[in-house]
């Protein structure tokens, strides 16, 4: 059988001096680990205040979150979404509630896209 055999002289323009170089610097692991973003987390001291029918919300800022998505709906029905917000801020207050009870949930999103939600109960009477 033969063999083929590939040879690339400079003359034929394999080589380049203007061809691509190697980077041989070396990075240290901090500046490394500077560049990988945590995952996202779940939002923590998650507070409802109720006063009439409006329900204010609030939780602990995360570092590094582009925004914070919320959604509710009424315990009685709670994959029947009533709204839906997403917001740059650790707070939203929620307006014009009926009578009942009510599940809020917030997730926060980072470059690396949405993490766990927290959840909560709030009650308007």
């Amino acid at each position: 059988m033969p063999r083929l055999l590939f040879v690339c002289l400079a003359m034929s323009g394999c080589f380049s001096a203007k061809g691509p170089t190697l980077d041989t610097k070396s990075e240290s692991a901090p500046e490394e680990a500077s560049l990988v973003e945590r995952p996202p987390i779940k939002p923590t001291n998650f507070q409802a205040k109720v006063q009439g029918q409006t329900v204010s919300l609030s939780w602990d800022a995360i570092s590094g979150a582009r925004k914070y998505h919320m959604q509710w709906a009424a315990v009685a029905a709670p994959h029947v979404v009533l709204g839906k917000a997403s917001i740059t801020t650790p707070n939203l207050k929620v307006r014009d509630l009926d009578e009942g009870r009510y599940i809020f949930h917030v997730a926060q999103e980072t470059t690396r896209g949405p993490g766990p939600m927290e959840s909560l109960e709030a009650t308007i009477e």
